[in-house]
């Protein structure tokens, strides 16, 4: 069973990457056979930041109020008439931020044949987005003066509030029939604004059903769940029933994974949950982790040094309370307190930006066991070490039908080293359960590729144990469909 479970995820790993891209040899990025971009280079800018040749700057803005820069008038002065149609053509729904970068050795052409791509740190997550084209749209390509050809100004909305971003363009798939690259802002090509019926109206960057019921309350409320919930890495569930035909018993299976965040003073308040549970015993982790989070990452300068394609962000802190829970029987409950730190190590190659990641990982657990089923359970304190990664592939061979989503194997470990006994049960080996202070390991690793930019097919091993009860198990495969939200996260 061990060597069919390897061989299934070794397969759905590796053929889907053979399929995304050819070898990682070669160039570092792919040019395209348009003799127009064959001069063409990656071009990469840091925001906000200015140099002798680029400025890049953002522009917050809110639809609900119709505020730009916090400016409620904003939205009728020519000189943001390009930001004005980006935001209405654009995917955000509720709020967000413009990014501007003028260019002034990029033509409006050139800059219409770029991938522009974008990793960004935003208030409204604790993680690192990254966003293509697939995810908030292609943007659009303006001029800083109207009636001057020389320099371009690109743009594009998000649907965050960026605290800092990393913005690279690559050389776009111009032999693709589905690309869609950067259209002319108003500044290129001049049009009247029109309002959603298609009656030339004063500009305006509010949604046409701000004033119907019950919209009206949905984006009121929005600020409080909307942005927080729906932002890459907030939310990933899989709730599995597996009917039996003909005799037999369901299985059902729940894989839930919940980190929402809000941005208070120097870092954001979380809510990390995980829920494994498994009505089949031998795939049963049994465990439900909650807890109260605060994450601390450096925003002002994020990174300690640039290397080419090579970056190490500053060291990222988290420090949580919560409660351990094993949700089947005997329901044992831990209160838990914990803090770790990560060192981000990140590669950009192949067309996209932090395409592997890497975080070790290192922190240490104290409590108290509140319900146990076990006597002689003292107090918990663990040192706890290991690692997350993150790998993304661009598909290049099959981007005109797959778009330029990446596929994502992710992949965690941690090892727990325990300073008394805790219970512990070895599934894998049919073994009794015991009071041990025994080192606990668990590594999850999980492929997702992409059907469309929410629906993707997901394949997930997971292997050791968690606590509260630790069950350590052999390994497990699951198969199935997850839906996401737009963009992806560093891990």
């Amino acid at each position: 069973m061990e060597k069919t479970v390897k061989l299934l995820a070794w397969a759905a790993v590796v053929v889907p990457v053979l399929i995304a891209g050819r070898s990682m040899g070669g160039q570092t990025f792919s040019q395209t056979a348009s003799e127009d971009q064959s001069t063409l280079k990656p071009l990469f800018f840091r925001c906000p930041n200015s140099s002798a040749d680029y400025t890049c700057n953002f522009t917050p803005f809110d639809r609900v109020h119709n505020t730009i820069n916090g400016n409620p008038n904003a939205s009728s002065a020519p000189e943001y008439r390009d930001v004005v149609e980006n935001i209405v053509s654009s995917k955000v729904l509720i709020s967000g931020s413009v990014v501007q970068i003028y260019n002034s050795n990029l033509s409006v052409d050139n800059c219409e044949k770029y991938d522009w791509k974008i990793v960004a740190q935003a208030k409204e997550s604790a993680n690192i987005i990254i966003y293509g084209p697939s995810d908030v749209g292609a943007g659009m390509c303006g001029r800083p003066d109207p009636a001057n050809p020389v320099g371009s100004v690109f743009l594009i909305s998000l649907p965050v509030t960026i605290e800092w971003a990393e913005v690279t363009a690559f050389t776009g798939q111009t032999d693709d029939p589905m690309r869609k690259g950067p259209s002319p802002a108003p500044s290129v090509i001049f049009k009247e604004f029109k309002n959603c019926q298609g009656e030339v109206v004063a500009p305006t960057i509010q949604p046409c059903d701000l004033g119907k019921w019950p919209v009206r309350w949905l984006y009121n409320s929005a600020w409080f769940f909307y942005n927080p919930l729906t932002q890459p890495g907030s939310m990933q569930a899989t709730i599995n029933l597996s009917p039996v035909l003909g005799g037999g018993s369901q299985k059902l299976s729940y894989d839930l994974q919940l980190n929402p965040a809000f941005h208070l003073g120097p870092g954001w308040l979380g809510l990390p949950v995980t829920f494994e549970k498994d009505s089949n015993i031998k795939a049963n982790l049994d465990s439900l982790t909650a807890a109260l989070s605060y994450d601390l990452k450096f925003v002002k300068n994020p990174n300690f040094t640039n290397i080419g394609h090579f970056t190490v962000r500053k060291p990222q802190m988290q420090a949580r309370v919560g409660t351990e829970f094993a949700p089947t029987r005997p329901r044992d409950l831990n209160f838990v307190e914990g803090e770790t730190v990560k060192l981000p190590f990140v590669f950009t190659f192949h067309r996209q930006p932090s395409a592997l990641t890497f975080f070790p990982v290192a922190g240490i657990e104290a409590g108290k066991s509140l319900v146990s089923h076990l006597p002689d359970q003292d107090g918990i304190f663990r040192g706890v070490a290991g690692a997350d990664a993150s790998f993304r592939w661009p598909f290049d061979i099959t981007h005109n039908f797959l778009g330029d989503k990446p596929i994502t194997v992710e992949y965690s470990y941690r090892m727990r080293w325990l300073a008394s006994d805790e219970p512990f049960t070895d599934v894998a080996n049919g073994g009794k359960e015991i009071m041990s202070d025994q080192r606990r390991s668990y590594w999850r690793g999980s492929l997702n590729a992409p059907l469309s930019s929410n629906f993707q097919f997901k394949l997930t091993v997971q292997h050791g144990s968690l606590p509260p009860d630790f069950h350590a198990l052999d390994y497990s495969l699951s198969l199935g469909f997850t839906l996401t939200t737009s963009g992806a996260t560093e891990h």
